[in-house]
C-alpha cells in the first residue's frame, strides 16, 4: 500500500541570517504546506530576527524554538535541553518523515535523546561539499550518528560523492535541486552598467572576496569608473573595509548590506549584467541559481558543484581557479571588452535554469523520496520486531 505523506518535521539549527540555509527550510517549509502537508518547524537557538518566523506565519506554519541563542556556536547546552520538548511534541503528533538540514546539532541531540523512541525515519540535506575544509561546522559526535540517517539528499554530484567519502554514509543518497523561488517576471539579458559588477555572499573568509578586492585593484587601473557592489553581511565586514581602503579602492566599492531574500533579487538583478562569486569552498550557492534565473553573465570559481552549472562549455559563465586574483581580475576585463558575451552568458545561464530548476517537479521527486525511505524503514521495523520474537 502507498505510503500517504501527511506530517513532516523540519529540524534547523538556527533560522537567522539571510542566507542559503534559511532560505532552503523556509521554502521547503512553504512548498510542503502549499500541498497540504501538516508542517512543524523545530529551530534550536531562539531566533535574534524576526524575518523568517514572520514568513512563518505568514503561511500559517507551527514552529519551535528555545529561550536562548549561542555565543559559543560549538555549544550543544540549548539544544540539549530543547530537545526534551521536541521530542514530546513528536511523540504525540507522530510525523511521517523528519527532514534535518544541516546534518547539525539539532539532529545530534535528537539522536542522543530518543534512545528507545520512535521509528520515524530521518532524511538530511547536505548544504555545501562535505571535507576537511567544513570539519568546523560539524559536531564532532556526527559521526556516531551517521549511518542513522535513513537518507541523504546532496544538490549537486561533488556534495554527494562529499558525503560519501567525508561523511562515510553508507546508505541511500538522492540528487534533488535547490528550492528555487522563480523569477517574478520574464527577465531579459542586459548590458547596462557593464561596468557595475555585483557579489552576492556572505561575510566571511571561506567566500574568498579578499581575492576578489585584490583583483579589483587590477580592474580599475584598466577601468576607472568600474565599481564593485557587495550584497551581504557578516563578522569580515569590517576586515574587508580595512583591506579595500588598504588596496586604495576604497570609492571603488559598494559595501550595499543585506537585501531581502526571495524578493530581493529581483531588484539587485536589474542593476548589474556581470556577477561574480569568489567562493573557496561550496557546493551550488543560491544566488548563482537565482541570477540564472535573471539572465545575468556570472564569473564564478571552479569549487564544488559550480561547474555543474557554470562551465564555458555551454557558455553559461566563467570559471576561475579559487584563490586566483589574477584569474578573477582577467575573467572581469574580457566581459567588459566584450558585451556580446555577456549577453551570450546570460541567456545560455537562462535555459540551464530552466532545464534543471522547477519548484514543482523538485518536490514531486522529494516526496516521492519520503515514500520511499518511509517504507523501507516499515520493512526494517517489522524485521526487527520479527528478530526480537
Amino acid at each position: 500500500m502507498k505510503k500517504v505523506i501527511n506530517k513532516v518535521a523540519i529540524f534547523c539549527d538556527f533560522f537567522n541570517s539571510l542566507g542559503g540555509t534559511e532560505y532552503y527550510n523556509f521554502m521547503l517549509a512553504r512548498s510542503l504546506k502549499q500541498r497540504g502537508i501538516d508542517v512543524k518547524v523545530f529551530i534550536g537557538e531562539r531566533p535574534k530576527y524576526k524575518f523568517w518566523l514572520n514568513l512563518l506565519d505568514k503561511n500559517n506554519i507551527e514552529y519551535f524554538y528555545p529561550k536562548k541563542f549561542h555565543k559559543d556556536l560549538a555549544c550543544r547546552k540549548i539544544e540539549k535541553e530543547f530537545i526534551k520538548k521536541v521530542i514530546k511534541v513528536l511523540r504525540s503528533w507522530q510525523p511521517n518523515v523528519i527532514h534535518s538540514h544541516p546534518p547539525g546539532k539539532m539532529l545530534v541531540s535528537f539522536f542522543e535523546a530518543k534512545n528507545s523512541f520512535s521509528n520515524i525515519p530521518v532524511i538530511v540535506t547536505e548544504w555545501t561539499t562535505p571535507s576537511k575544509n567544513t570539519a568546523h561546522w560539524y559536531p564532532p559526535e556526527l559521526n556516531r550518528y551517521i549511518n542513522e540517517i535513513s537518507a541523504f539528499i546532496a544538490t549537486c554530484e561533488k556534495s554527494k560523492q562529499g558525503i560519501i567519502d567525508y561523511h562515510n554514509f553508507k546508505g541511500n543518497i538522492y540528487l534533488l535541486p535547490h528550492l528555487i523561488n522563480a523569477a517574478s517576471k520574464l527577465p531579459e539579458a542586459s548590458i547596462d552598467n557593464v561596468y557595475s559588477v555585483g557579489v552576492i555572499s556572505r561575510l566571511s573568509p571561506e567566500k574568498g572576496l579578499d581575492y576578489l578586492l585584490g583583483a579589483w585593484m587590477q580592474v580599475v587601473k584598466s577601468f576607472p569608473d568600474a565599481t564593485l557592489h557587495i550584497y551581504g553581511h557578516g563578522d569580515d565586514e569590517q576586515h574587508l573595509r580595512s583591506l579595500a581602503k588598504a588596496l586604495g579602492i576604497y570609492d571603488k566599492v559598494v559595501f550595499e548590506g543585506i537585501f531581502m531574500p526571495i524578493t530581493g533579487i529581483d531588484e539587485i538583478g536589474k542593476k548589474h549584467a556581470i556577477f561574480v562569486q569568489p567562493s573557496l569552498f561550496e557546493s551550488i550557492p543560491t544566488s548563482i541559481i537565482e541570477l540564472m534565473a535573471r539572465k545575468k553573465a556570472i564569473i564564478a570559481t571552479d569549487v564544488g558543484g559550480i561547474s555543474e552549472l557554470i562551465n564555458e562549455e555551454n557558455q553559461t559563465g566563467m570559471l576561475v581557479k579559487p584563490a586566483s586574483t589574477e584569474q578573477l581580475f582577467k575573467a572581469i576585463i574580457k566581459c567588459f571588452s566584450n558585451p556580446s558575451l555577456i549577453i551570450k552568458f546570460g541567456e545560455s545561464a537562462y535555459k540551464e535554469y530552466l532545464n534543471k530548476y522547477d519548484l514543482n517537479k523538485t518536490i514531486d521527486k522529494l516526496l516521492r523520496y519520503y515514500e520511499i525511505i518511509c517504507r523501507e524503514g516499515n520493512n526494517e521495523s517489522k524485521t526487527t520486531r520479527c528478530s526480537k520474537k
